[in-house]
């Protein structure tokens, strides 16, 4: 007989969080808090204060930019005043793509004793969702288990972004900021391994025609990719990466690569 999640007098039944959610109340294996941060400058994650030293597992993020001036960089820095940036992406303005963007990480990124976040312009909204550790000190092998990021703007030369034992590429993330583009032009973002000979890993295309205004639409880039790409398994690079940009028009993208560092060096998969 198929058990029931509630018993037939209407009572709860004793196993219901159990059946439901698989686990009892009060025994979650990890709790977060959300906090959100504005203004220019730097903020510090932990609003109450109370564990401004201790490592934060950072989950996901949601950034909203309610300001049609500026487009917006977004840091996260490891420590509590350190410089250090673990994560780095561009925002765009209101009335274009990217102005809200949603963070979902598959593994969390590490900020080491404590973390801040930073905006370089007044107007966005940041939505944290975070876990406090017990932890203040460095966690070994941070860089093999947690998520790193790796970022490349605008039409910077290419560029070594990691160099040393074979990554794992989980995710990309392009933005595109530039304005009245024609035509079929379009930016692309290239991740290469560090062999002796590289070779293209990853490339992924962005929209940039922001030729709206025979058709009356208000939206100036029309990308409608408005979150990180993910890959359901992680693209392997030989060696570390490195980001190149290439255009078919005005290069105005900026893009971050999510990855983890293998712990060995170069890994014959047999398809690599």
């Amino acid at each position: 007989m198929t058990s029931r999640p509630r018993n037939y007098n209407g009572s709860e039944g004793k196993n219901l969080w159990t059946q439901r959610y698989g686990q009892k109340a009060g025994q979650a294996p990890m709790v977060t808090r959300v906090g959100m941060y504005d203004g220019s400058g730097d903020s510090t994650i932990d609003i109450s204060g109370n564990y401004t030293l201790h490592n934060i597992l950072v989950h996901s993020i949601r950034v909203v930019n309610t300001t049609n001036d500026d487009d917006i960089v977004i840091k996260l820095m490891d420590g509590h005043t350190g410089t250090d940036d673990k994560f780095r992406v561009v925002v765009n303005r209101m009335h274009k793509a990217h102005n809200v963007v949603n963070f979902d990480f598959p593994i969390p990124i590490l900020l080491t004793n404590g973390g801040r976040v930073n905006h370089d312009a007044s107007g966005c909204l940041t939505s944290i969702c975070y876990t406090i550790l017990n932890s203040t000190t460095a966690i070994p092998n941070a860089e093999s288990i947690f998520l790193q990021t790796a970022y490349h703007f605008q039409d910077a030369a290419e560029a070594d972004k990691y160099r040393g034992n074979d990554c794992e590429i989980l995710g990309v993330y392009l933005c595109h900021n530039g304005e009245g583009n024609t035509g079929s032009e379009y930016a692309k973002l290239h991740v290469k391994t560090c062999e002796a000979t590289p070779s293209n890993c990853a490339v992924v295309a962005i929209n940039e025609n922001t030729d709206l205004a025979s058709t009356g639409h208000d939206n100036y880039e029309p990308e409608p990719n408005t979150t990180p790409w993910f890959f359901p398994y992680p693209v392997y690079s030989r060696g570390g990466f490195r980001m190149v940009h290439s255009s078919d028009g005005a290069d105005n993208l900026y893009s971050a690569v999510f990855y983890r560092v293998v712990p060995t060096h170069d890994v014959d998969y047999g398809w690599v």
